[in-house]
């Protein structure tokens, strides 16, 4: 036996007349440390745990009996979950209880996850707005002045011949947090689509109610005219134009016919 280990066995055994003190120690002992146990909860080990010590320990824990027991947290501003949003939880709560998740852990969870989203949707608006500014960049260089106009009529034009789809159709966000009217070829396909299908006076300066077809077919020369002078201009501007004014032109013969 170590010299240490020696000399607290023989102060301890200094401190008894005889055996029998010794033992009324011992047992004096063990009762004092009965009492401090009582009433304290027992960690489950995993491996013949009594099922009351398993109960009482998950109520300590704040863990209820059931998962529809769990109080819901409550969203921003103390209103309630939504009902989609609840749905959800209600899935996935089992789980949680299963695993031994008590009422602040699952508050926890939530508040995690409302921040993760506030942080994404953050990021998401900060790479739609870049990617709108570019866009729109592009497409004044491309459109100067006629760009807000050339919107108008692309949305009028859908809203006319498909109802279902808003008044706004370039306007609608993706779910990159983009618009749709924020990626310059599908709007420059619009355009020259709703050049084509629009009304006359619809798209630009193109037209105007009441005039004769030789003034169009003067305007579509026009505009064939510069296309050749100007072959970038009319693969940006000039080739919708002339479109809408050429299906102008066969709309007016028709009528005239």
């Amino acid at each position: 036996m170590p010299a240490e280990e020696a000399a607290k066995t023989k102060s301890y055994l200094g401190r008894h007349a005889n055996l029998q003190s010794i033992i009324r120690s011992a047992v004096n002992a063990d009762a004092r440390i009965n009492q401090a146990l009582q009433g304290r909860v027992k960690i489950p080990t995993g491996e013949g745990d009594d099922p009351k010590d398993v109960e009482a320990f998950r109520a300590a824990m704040g863990i209820p009996e059931k998962p529809d027991a769990y109080a819901l947290p409550k969203g921003e501003g103390g209103a309630d979950m939504a009902p989609a949003e609840k749905a959800l939880w209600d899935q996935v709560l089992p789980d949680l209880h299963a695993a031994g998740y008590s009422q602040k852990q699952i508050e926890a969870a939530y508040a995690a996850q409302a921040k993760v989203g506030q942080l994404s949707t953050a990021a998401i608006n900060a790479a739609a707005v870049e990617k709108a500014n570019a866009a729109k960049a592009i497409l004044q260089q491309q459109h100067g002045a006629e760009l807000d106009a050339k919107f108008a009529v692309a949305n009028r034009t859908v809203a006319d011949r498909y109802p279902g789809l808003g008044a706004d159709i370039l306007g609608a966000r993706l779910s990159d947090g983009t618009r749709i009217g924020d990626h310059p070829d599908f709007v420059n396909m619009m355009f020259e689509w709703s050049a084509a299908m629009g009304d006359d006076g619809h798209f630009s300066d193109l037209g105007a109610p009441g005039e004769s077809i030789e003034t169009v077919q003067t305007k579509l020369n026009e505009v064939t005219a510069k296309g050749r002078s100007d072959p970038e201009w009319y693969v940006r501007e000039g080739s919708a134009q002339a479109m809408a004014l050429s299906n102008r032109l066969d709309r007016m013969r028709n009528r005239a016919a």
